[in-house]
C-alpha cells in the first residue's frame, strides 16, 4: 500500500512539472505577444551596447546569488548541491510568470527537493522572500527619506523609517512566530531558522540587491539615461520599493515594470525595467522550465554522476 502511494505522488509530482512548464510557456507567449509593440519601441532605439552587454552578464550573478541564498535556507532541512539550488530557483521563476502573487514559484522550488520536505520547503521560500522584501524597503526608506519632497519633511520622515524599521524587526521574529504553529508541516522548516542562518540570508539578499541595481543602472544608461550614479541609484532604489508593494500579477508583470519605472523617472527607466524583467526573470522561466520537466530532471541527476 505504501508503494502505491509513492508511486502516486511521483507521478503526481511529474505531471505538476510538466503542468508549470506548460503554463510558463503559453503565460511567455502571452506576455510577448502583449509587449511586441512596446519591444519594438525599444529594438527601434539607439542604445549602447557595452552598457546592455553588462546587464546581460549581471542576469547569471543573480540567480547565482539567489541560488547560494536558496542552498543556505535549505541547510537545515536538507543538504544539496549548488546545481540543486540553482534548478529550484529557475523551477521557481517558472512557476512565478503565471501565477498572481507569484504563488506558483513556492511549489515548483519545492518540487525539486526530496520526498517529503517539499511541503516544509514552501515555508523556506516565504522566508527567503521575506528576506528580499527587508532589503528592498530599508534601502527604499533611505532613498526616499534623501529625496527633495521628503527631506524637509520630518513627520513624513518618521513614518517612512517607522516602516522599514518594523519590516526588519518582523524578519528576526518571523520564525518566533512560526514555533508556535508547528502543527502546520509547512511552516516547520521556516521556524527552525536560527539567527544566524536568517542574517546570512540577509547579507546574501543585500549582495543580491546591490547586483539589481547596478544591472538596473547599466539597462537605463544602456537605453539613454543621464543620470549621475548616485541619483541613479537612488531612483533606483525607489523603484524597487514601489515594485515591492505592487501587486503582482504574474502575466501583467512586464508591463507594470515597464509603467513603474516610467512613473520613478521618465522612459528610460521604464524601458529598463521591462529590459531587467525579461532578463532576470523571462530568460529564467524559460531555463526553469525545461529543468522541471522529467527530462531536464535526468539531465540534473547524469551531471552530477560526472561531478
Amino acid at each position: 500500500m505504501s508503494e502505491d502511494k509513492t508511486s502516486w505522488k511521483r507521478k503526481m509530482a511529474k505531471r505538476l512539472r510538466v503542468l508549470v512548464a506548460v503554463a510558463a510557456w503559453v503565460a511567455l507567449a502571452w506576455m510577448a505577444w502583449n509587449g511586441r509593440e512596446d519591444m519594438r519601441a525599444v529594438v527601434m532605439m539607439k542604445w549602447s551596447w557595452c552598457w546592455l552587454a553588462l546587464a546581460v552578464a549581471l542576469s547569471p550573478v543573480n540567480w547565482a546569488l539567489e541560488a547560494w541564498r536558496w542552498q543556505v535556507l535549505c541547510g537545515g532541512l536538507e543538504r544539496q548541491r549548488f546545481c540543486q539550488s540553482m534548478r529550484g530557483v529557475l523551477a521557481g521563476y517558472a512557476g512565478r510568470v503565471f501565477t498572481p502573487f507569484g504563488l506558483g514559484e513556492y511549489p515548483s522550488r519545492a518540487l525539486c527537493l526530496s520526498e517529503g520536505k517539499r511541503t516544509m520547503g514552501m515555508g523556506l521560500v516565504v522566508a527567503g522572500s521575506y528576506a528580499q522584501t527587508v532589503i528592498m524597503v530599508a534601502a527604499g526608506a533611505v532613498a526616499l527619506c534623501l529625496t527633495e519632497e521628503l527631506r524637509a519633511v520630518a513627520e513624513q520622515k518618521i513614518i517612512v523609517v517607522t516602516v522599514a524599521a518594523v519590516v526588519v524587526a518582523g524578519y528576526f521574529l518571523f520564525p518566533r512566530l512560526l514555533r508556535r504553529m508547528e502543527r502546520f508541516k509547512v511552516v516547520r522548516a521556516a521556524g527552525a531558522l536560527e539567527t544566524v542562518r536568517l542574517t546570512g540570508v540577509l547579507v546574501i539578499g543585500a549582495v543580491r540587491y546591490a547586483v539589481m541595481c547596478a544591472q538596473m543602472y547599466c539597462a537605463v544608461m544602456a537605453f539613454g539615461g543621464d543620470a549621475s550614479w548616485t541619483d541613479g541609484l537612488r531612483m533606483i532604489a525607489i523603484y524597487y520599493l514601489f515594485v515591492t508593494f505592487t501587486p503582482s500579477l504574474g502575466v501583467t508583470d512586464l508591463a507594470s515594470r515597464g509603467v513603474l519605472g516610467a512613473v520613478v523617472s521618465g522612459q528610460c527607466f521604464g524601458i529598463a525595467g521591462m529590459v531587467t524583467w525579461v532578463l532576470n526573470q523571462g530568460v529564467a522561466a524559460v531555463i526553469g522550465s525545461a529543468l522541471i520537466l522529467p527530462k531536464g530532471e535526468k539531465t540534473i541527476k547524469n551531471i552530477k554522476k560526472t561531478e
